[in-house]
């Protein structure tokens, strides 16, 4: 369990233990939360049609503010970038204690 809660605090999320969004009120037309017949402790959370409406307003949103914010740069400046952010991507879901990539 310690790991999960490294992990949650890494993210800013709360750990699997403590109630978090899905409980509330306000998402409850956006999910559905069931138990495995097999395992009570186990929740599935799966979107309902509103909240697959929701979500992809939320991505088209912020795919437009990514395109906006990138269309400053060229496709070759775009390049190199997308490799240093996939450098971090890979850096952050690392073990905790990892070193971190050599350079280059």
């Amino acid at each position: 369990m310690a790991r999960v809660d490294h992990d949650a605090a890494r993210l800013d999320v709360l750990p699997l233990d403590q109630p978090g969004p899905t409980h509330g009120g306000a998402f409850r037309s956006l999910i559905v939360r069931t138990h495995e017949t097999g395992d009570r402790r186990r929740v599935r959370v799966r979107l309902t049609e509103a909240g697959h409406a929701a979500f992809e307003r939320h991505a088209a949103t912020e795919e437009a503010g990514e395109t906006g914010l990138l269309s400053v740069l060229s496709a070759a400046e775009r390049r190199p970038l997308a490799d240093l952010l996939r450098k971090l991507v890979l850096a952050a879901e690392a073990e905790p204690d990892a070193p971190a990539p050599a350079p280059g």
